[in-house]
């Protein structure tokens, strides 16, 4: 049986999505959020981290058949999200599935994975409500209604529960209402396995019987960005 893959924050960066599913093939990839779904900012121009001038391309994800499944992260267009979430089904390219918060998917093994998006966007002193963050990027009581009743072995978000401990950028605890919201989803389903990016930094820990894993950025190489479900 084919090996299915699990990676970090991608953030538009679709080139190296795209060379990690044809360097290893897997049967499907789940994505722990900033995807980068920014649709209306299709063809933009701009000047990335290292100086470089980029277009952004929303529509470059080439999966040639491998099923993506991706859930929000406090980095995409949220209005557009609303808009994605009606498609049926919810892909902006083939193969490449948005899963909205409390959606699930049962893998070949039948394991049930449960994606539970969204975060508090820590930069937004430099971004702009409802063009570069909004504020329905936090989870909220609101998105416990959509939880499955089913048994739920494996969650993806893109920020981790409270309980989680790890080493926190900039050393410090940034308020997230998000990060309490996931900590009833970890009481609720006490799932053995937990899968989330957001903080750009790789860390893994046991937490009441469940193993997590902090996933790295796809831009950041060095670092422990994707690895196989366990």
């Amino acid at each position: 049986m084919k090996k299915i893959i699990v990676c970090g924050d991608i953030h538009g960066e679709y080139g190296l999505l795209n060379m990690l599913i044809n360097r290893h093939r897997p049967a499907m990839v789940l994505q722990c959020g900033d995807f980068g779904y920014f649709p209306k900012w299709h063809g933009h121009t701009y000047i990335n981290e290292y100086g470089r001038i980029k277009v952004t391309d929303q529509y470059s994800v080439f999966t040639n058949g491998i099923p993506v499944y991706w859930c929000d992260g406090n980095h995409e267009d949220h209005h557009a999200l609303v808009e994605l979430a009606k498609k049926e089904p919810p892909c902006f390219m083939p193969d490449v599935y948005y899963q909205k918060r409390g959606s699930y998917i049962t893998l070949p093994d039948g394991r049930n994975v449960l994606f539970m998006g969204g975060a508090f966007s820590i930069d937004r002193s430099w971004r702009t409500l409802n063009e570069s963050y909004w504020e329905e990027e936090v989870l909220t009581e609101a998105d416990l209604q959509n939880l499955p009743d089913i048994n739920i072995d494996i969650v993806i978000s893109h920020t981790a529960p409270i309980s989680f401990k790890f080493p926190l950028p900039m050393g410090k605890e940034f308020p997230d209402h998000s990060r309490d919201i996931l900590q009833y989803v970890f009481e609720k389903y006490r799932p053995k396995l937990w899968y989330f990016g957001h903080f750009h930094k790789y860390n893994a820990g046991k937490t009441n019987g469940c193993t997590w894993y902090g996933l790295s950025e796809c831009r950041d190489q060095m670092d422990k960005w994707w690895m196989w479900l366990k």
